[in-house]
This record gives structure tokens, sequence and C-alpha cells, in this order.
């Protein structure tokens, strides 16, 4: 009988913690690196992997309450910790999330090592509301992070061939950052347009991709107002588990000169959660070039 009170007074305990839904996912990515600067070439072993615990529950007055916790290989939060509550009033994402224009940019990044997005006016946030759908096919947000809100130390690969890394688009953050934008889906095509203020920063970025019977297709356009401004292109071909990449992405300066144009290309092979592929990519101004083979196992 003691046994019995012992583990009805546990499990009261117990229920109320074991009432969320919890799932884990993440990834592992091992990556085999030549790159040439033009005078040298070096050989590298690259290790990426992340995995994510969410716990989802909802309650009863009809809002559902999500808790992402997200970490990298090192041990450390990869920064996108988020809490989201979802109901009549959209979804609103609180913690590391993505601010107005990182929601939507990116539709050209299709590689697992090199990087063919256009990140440049891209930044986390710390609040992004969606807000409810009042139009058929179009999705509204609007984002905020206060005074150093931003988490400075992102930094982004956006030449994989040189391993040049930058932080985001001003650096150290001392100001508001407050931005909208919009997804309008009409079929298969995507169009999505969004602007930040950061400070006395205006940044812009517009986009369209599409799918269509295996073929994918994206054009996309981040411009810092008396900045630089970036453009990159990409499609990718699907057969069964095969698909074929190829992306562009130009960077210029303030002056409309160009200061980086890199070609990328890459081939994928799925077996169910493994992929093996193989990209190359190759920097004209600066003649770095890079050729990666690797395996990414997704969970």
């Amino acid at each position: 009988m003691k046994k019995i009170i012992a583990l009805a007074v546990a499990t009261a305990f117990v229920a109320p913690v074991m009432a969320a839904d919890i799932t884990v996912s993440g990834a592992m990515e091992m990556t085999f690196a030549s790159e040439n600067d033009g005078s040298a070439t070096a050989t590298t072993f690259q290790e990426d992997s992340s995995f994510t615990i969410k716990a989802t529950e909802e309650l009863a007055n009809g809002v559902t309450v999500s808790a992402d916790i997200s970490i990298d290989g090192n041990g450390d939060d990869d920064g996108g910790s988020s809490l989201t509550l979802a109901g009549a009033f959209g979804s609103v994402d609180i913690g590391e999330t993505s601010g107005a224009i990182d929601a939507i940019d990116d539709k050209t990044d299709l590689f697992y090592f090199v990087d063919s997005g256009t990140g440049l006016t891209s930044t986390d946030a710390a609040l992004l509301w969606t807000l409810p759908s009042v139009v058929d096919g179009l999705t509204l947000r609007a984002s905020f992070s206060p005074d150093n809100g931003d988490d400075a130390s992102i930094s982004k690969q956006e030449l994989a061939a040189s391993g040049t890394a930058a932080t985001n688009q001003l650096g150290s953050i001392t100001d508001n950052v407050t931005g909208v934008s919009f997804t309008y889906k009409a079929g298969p095509v995507n169009v999505n347009y969004g602007v930040e203020s950061v400070g006395t920063s205006d940044n812009s970025f517009v986009g369209i991709n599409g799918s269509f019977n295996g073929l994918f297709i994206a054009a996309e356009a981040a411009e810092i107002k008396d900045g630089k401004s970036q453009m990159g292109v990409a499609a990718s071909y699907s057969m069964g588990d095969i698909t074929l990449k190829v992306a562009n992405q130009v960077v210029e300066s303030s002056a409309g000169a160009d200061e980086s144009d890199m070609t990328a290309y890459g081939v994928s092979y799925s077996m169910g959660a493994l992929t093996l592929f193989a990209e190359a990519a190759k920097e004209d101004f600066s003649d770095d070039e890079g050729t990666y083979i690797g395996a990414s196992f997704a969970f």
C-alpha cells in the first residue's frame, strides 16, 4: 500500500511536466575541404553539428506554447533558442529569433557547405510577430530588438572558398532594430519583401522563388542604405534522390563597383536521412576557389 501511495504522489508531480510534447532533432555534417587562394592550397576536415530540443503544449485557452533550445556541436547556445506563442493573434517568437528580413531571405542558399545566400542584411531579433492571415496567400511579419539586443557576434561565411567571415550588417548594434516583411504565395511562386531600420541605416530585401516539377529557381537582392548591395540567383533540379545545384552571388560597394562575384556548383545524393554531397565555388575577384566533399545526417 505504501508503494502504491508513493507512486501516486510521484505521478502527480511528474504528470504536469510530461504534458508537453517533446521532440529532439538535429544534424551532423562532415566535410573534406580543399581551398586555394591563388598561391597555395590548404586541405582541412571540418565538422558541423547541432541539435534542437522542442517542447510544445496547447493551453486551455487555445494558445499553443513552444520552447526551442538549440545547441551546437561545442555545447554552446547557437543563437536560435526562443519561446513561441501561437493563437488567433498569429504567432509571436520571443528570444533569439529571426528578424523581419532574416525570416524571408537566403532562399538562394542551396548548398551544404558553400554559402550562396543573400545574408548581407540578415539579423536576428528579440521579437518576431507573424500576423494572422487576412488575405489568402499573404503573410505579414514585424520584428523588434532593443539597444544591444541583437547578437553582434553572428558571423557568416559569405565566401566559402576564401573562408572569410563578417559580422552582421553593422557590427556592434547599439540602436533599436525594427523591421517589417511580407510573403505572398501565388501557386508555386513566392514573392518576399522586407525593410529594417537600424539607427540611421535602412536595409531592404526583395526576392522571388518558385518550384516547378523538381525545378527550383530563386532570385534575391539586398541593400544597405548608403552601403553595400548584394544580388544572388540560384537553381536546383531534383531527379529522384539526385539534386543538381548552381548559384551566383555578387556584392557591390556603395559606389556601385563589384567587390565579389562568386559562382558555385553542387550535386547531392540522398539516402533517407543521409545525404552525400560535392560542391565547388570560385571567387572571380580574388581567384579563391574551393572544392568540398562531405556527408550530412539529419535526424
